[in-house]
Formats: structure tokens, sequence, C-alpha cells
């Protein structure tokens, strides 16, 4: 469907590093439309301490290959009590199924970061992309997977900059 495709579906969380915050809620959300705010420097620093050093160092490859093998490990023993179930005895399959499960999209762009006043900053040279289809649904399948989990916090606080009180509607997305 042609319309559908020029619609916009996807909210987006924009903060600047003068602190500028730019909500954006596609018109089927409540509180459609843009928001805006201006943050304080102290909490843009907060913020970037908390999210900055799970998305540089987030290993997307080695995540999946971490739940690939869980899933392999899962699915021998799913076999075994496949044959167990056959040859008579008490078994109990569950079943796992996924669809279209929502991405959570992560786009850096800033030329360095450090400590505030600890002088020492490490240049970036390029914009950082972090994007996970599922992330909730994996957490919960392996709440031990330790990027999955700061990752998933990385998306509580980005989302919590969503619910402040001192948004402003700039535009509104309703048609």
């Amino acid at each position: 469907l042609p319309e559908l495709a020029e619609q916009d579906l996807t909210p987006r969380v924009r903060l600047f590093g003068d602190g500028r915050l730019l909500i954006h809620r596609p018109s089927y959300m409540k509180r459609s439309g843009t928001w805006e705010t201006q943050i304080e420097p102290a909490e843009v620093d907060n913020f970037l301490q908390s999210v900055v050093p799970t998305l540089f160092g987030f290993d997307d490859r080695s995540v999946r290959l971490d739940i690939e093998s869980r899933e392999k490990k899962i699915s021998s023993q799913r076999s075994g009590v496949k044959a167990m179930a056959v040859q008579g005895k008490s078994a109990k399959e569950i079943l796992y199924a996924r669809f279209d499960a929502p991405i959570s999209y992560f786009e850096l762009n800033i030329k360095a970061f450090g400590r505030p006043g600890s002088g020492v900053l490490t240049s970036v040279s390029a914009p950082v992309y972090v994007a996970w289809e599922g992330l909730s649904l994996d957490l919960r399948r392996f709440p031990d997977q330790s990027m999955l989990k700061n990752l998933h916090a990385v998306e509580s606080t980005v989302r919590s900059l969503e619910d402040r009180d001192d948004l402003v509607l700039i535009t509104n997305s309703v048609p």
C-alpha cells in the first residue's frame, strides 16, 4: 500500500549537544506530534555517560553468536524431550515464536566523549549505529546476556526522555 509507505511510523528521540531535546511520535500514538524541551548540560553529560559506553562497546556479532549457541543447546534439549515423549515418557515441549518484533535502533553522532572534569576525551571518528530486533523478547529468553541487559538499559534511559513533563508541542502530527 503506497499510503503506508508515505506515513511516518517511527517514534524518534533526538538529543543535541546543546541540550535541545526533540521527541517525535507518529499520528497513531498518544500525544502524537513533535515535542521539544531544553535540558541542562549536567543532564546531557549524565545521559551520555549512561549510554555511550554501552553503544560503543556493543558487539552485535558476539551477542548473536552467543544467542545462536544457546539456541542450539535449547534445540538439542528439545530433541531429547521429543525422543522421551515418543518412548512414552511424560514430556512438555515449549513453543517459541517471533512475529514482527520491534526494532530498537540507536544512532550516536558525537566527536568525543569523556567523564566530565576528567580532562580525558576519547575521539570518535564515525557515527555508531546499533540495531536489535526483539530486544525485550531476547532479554526474556536470555536474561543473563549482559550486552542485551546493557542495551535494554540504554533503551530505558532513552525512553525516559519521552516522559518528561517539560515537553512542549511544536508540531501536531494528527492528519
